[in-house]
């Protein structure tokens, strides 16, 4: 509302959210909650010029996307979801096994040290390495540090008004 030089702003004394607050319900929201669902959607800006000031795109963070939301010292940044990866190492070096190493996701596990059950073929020289890397078989591990935890499920929705 404005007198010609200043503009005023009537709080609707229902709503307790101020406009850019970021709302997790259960239930749908009452109309004096002046509520916008978190879907991506553009609003007006003319509209919802005090909402426009927070989202300067003209459009709603998108939540509806089974993202959680994360505290941080910078607010509005969208990670992508992943796991972190799973590496390691073995190598087994001349038959002997004075050469056997393995790190990450695998362990050193001597089955026999004996070497009559190695094939005649192979030297003392010889090194074989394999390599584990979960990356390999799904792009989803070592795309994120964190792992997604049990969660129960809300609509968010950020408050345009009151």
């Amino acid at each position: 509302m404005a007198d010609g030089t200043a503009h005023w702003r009537v709080r609707d004394t229902r709503c307790r959210y101020e406009v850019g607050d970021i709302i997790a319900k259960t239930t749908t929201p009452k109309n004096y909650e002046y509520l916008l669902p978190c879907d991506g959607a553009a609003f007006d800006k003319t509209k919802y010029p005090l909402l426009a000031e927070i989202f300067t795109d003209g459009k709603t963070p998108t939540l509806n996307d089974g993202r959680f939301l994360e505290g941080s010292t910078l607010a509005g940044t969208s990670k992508s979801e992943g796991l972190p990866n799973i590496l390691g190492y073995t190598a087994l070096g001349g038959f002997s096994g004075k050469t056997d190493k393995a790190g990450g996701a695998f362990i050193k596990n001597v089955i026999t040290e004996n070497t009559a059950l190695i094939s005649n073929t192979a030297s003392d020289t010889d090194i074989s390495v394999n390599r584990f890397d979960a990356s390999k078989a799904n792009p989803i591990y070592g795309a994120s540090s964190t792992v997604q935890p049990k969660s129960y499920t809300v609509i968010y929705y950020v408050c345009y008004g009151g």
